[in-house]
């Protein structure tokens, strides 16, 4: 698959368990040394749970998360798709799962769940610069919302302008936000973040996140996403590794069959 930026691999490259130091990203070869990491022990997520057999990266919603560095093809302005198999808790409180820079800061976002307990949903916010973290857009999925306390498939492919959620395999809706964007006037450089949002307004991930893939496009022509190939691929690839398939829905392409080697569909 190409423009992959960012593979968190689920079980594996996790330094200092129990307490978890570092996750490293697969994709050294494209971005060298890029790991999210936490050097302070108070902060870090722990061992989890393990489904199908593969371990996960704890977060006790408190103030664990981890780090990584600036990629600059991931600045709110670019096109990009984000998936990640996790088990969320639902309460009150928007929780972070994937995150840049602050509220404030031109290429800002954060990709969290709302704070709306079983009523839940995928939501991808945006900042501008001017230091208001109220002047954002949310680009909220429509969807039906996250069951409790379960496992799930979620992804969002976000254009200059546009969310796109989907939910185990499905879609859930889809937002714009052109207006907002149009006023951004460009990216600066800031961190990557997993489990938290340094701008406030939304609290740090609570529960299990499994895995993570990044893929990112400089713009929609060259990307990877133009019939949805990926998408169905990552999606497939995640459901047969942690043993969800049965949360995709019937007419999935990859339902059937694991998206590489026989069996494909």
């Amino acid at each position: 698959m190409d423009h992959v930026q960012v593979w968190l691999k689920g079980g594996t490259d996790q330094t200092g368990k129990p307490s978890i130091s570092a996750w490293d990203n697969q994709i050294a070869a494209e971005l060298t040394g890029l790991s999210f990491a936490q050097s302070n022990s108070a902060k870090r997520p722990s061992d989890g749970a393990a489904l199908n057999g593969i371990g996960s990266v704890e977060f006790d919603g408190t103030n664990d998360f981890l780090e990584a560095g600036d990629v600059s093809s991931l600045d709110s302005l670019g096109t990009f798709m984000m998936a990640a198999v996790i088990k969320p808790t639902l309460d009150s409180s928007a929780r972070a799962i994937v995150s840049k820079g602050t509220a404030g800061l031109d290429g800002s976002f954060s990709w969290r769940i709302t704070g709306t307990g079983n009523s839940s949903k995928l939501s991808m916010v945006l900042f501008d610069a001017d230091n208001n973290p109220s002047n954002s857009v949310s680009m909220e999925s429509a969807g039906t919302p996250f069951s409790s306390d379960t496992n799930n498939i979620c992804l969002v492919y976000k254009t200059a302008s546009t969310a796109q959620h989907r939910v185990n395999g499905a879609d859930s809706g889809s937002a714009g936000g052109s207006n907002f964007m149009s006023a951004v006037a460009g990216n600066v450089s800031s961190n990557l973040l997993l489990g938290e949002f340094a701008g406030g307004g939304c609290d740090p991930f609570d529960g299990l996140i499994y895995e993570v893939v990044i893929v990112s496009a400089t713009n929609l022509s060259a990307s990877p996403f133009s019939n949805l190939k990926d998408i169905d691929s990552v999606e497939g690839y995640l459901a047969h590794r942690f043993g969800l398939v049965s949360n995709l829905p019937a007419t999935h392409k990859y339902i059937k069959g694991k998206p590489w080697g026989k069996g494909r569909k």
